[in-house]
């Protein structure tokens, strides 16, 4: 998050985005099962879900590229963490860093005991699940990043372009499924250009369920056991 002087070019940002190889981290900590989004979206969406969107690449020369323009004097970057926030979360952060380092960006790991020592004064680099609420960029994009976000509102971490949240109110407002979606699509633009965070995968979730039990659960681990979608044999 962009609260620090460091992070203030969003070129240096946008370096720390692309020197990430999603594959290389997803193989290497969850055995190749789980995905990486194309970007602040997913399938569930239906007509909202735009699949042809690039998301977020891995180019390491264009991520050089950029540390230099930016004038990033080398100085540590501090990543603040909470072990075992999420499964895999420390592993990943070591190897975050070891590739930011490959494109000149030095970052220092410090693990701290909660989420308040996270958030706390001088933060630069944090790690944070977006949690999807409902199926919609208003259901996610906007909690987790919108102007009435704690990230704008309470933090102060990130001052979004009035076309992010002018975009996000037409979303909220607007029935015509069109103009949300097109609109969609400008706030999604906005968002990998200003670059505030990035996402590295969506984690695997598995689930058990005995043989007569017909159960299907949602992608944003709603548990639903409602008639319509919990059935038992027999």
């Amino acid at each position: 998050a962009p609260v620090s002087e460091k992070l203030k070019d969003k070129r240096l940002r946008q370096a720390l985005s692309l020197a990430i190889d999603r594959d290389k981290l997803r193989d290497t900590l969850w055995g190749g099962k789980n995905f990486t989004p194309r970007g602040h979206q997913l399938p569930y969406y239906g007509e909202m879900y735009n699949p042809k969107r690039k998301g977020y690449v891995y180019d390491p020369e264009k991520a050089k590229k950029l540390v230099k323009e930016s004038g990033y004097d080398g100085s540590f970057i501090t990543y603040r963490s909470v072990p075992n926030y999420y499964k895999n979360g420390m592993e990943a952060a070591q190897i975050l860093q070891e590739m930011w380092k490959k494109v000149g960006i030095n970052v220092e790991l410090k693990f701290v005991d909660n989420r308040s020592a996270v958030r706390a004064k001088g933060v630069e680099i944090f790690d944070w699940s977006n949690t999807y609420r409902l199926p919609d960029p208003t259901g996610a994009l906007m909690i987790n990043w919108g102007d009435r976000a704690p990230v704008q509102r309470k933090y102060k971490f990130w001052e979004a372009p009035e076309a992010f949240n002018g975009g996000l109110a037409k979303i909220l407002a607007s029935g015509d499924p069109k103009e949300r979606y097109k609109e969609f699509q400008k706030v999604l633009d906005v968002f990998e250009d200003e670059m505030p965070a990035t996402i590295l995968y969506n984690p695997l979730m598995s689930y058990g369920v005995k043989k007569k039990i017909e159960w299907t659960p949602y992608p944003i681990f709603f548990m639903d056991f409602r008639p319509d979608v919990l059935k038992i044999k027999g």
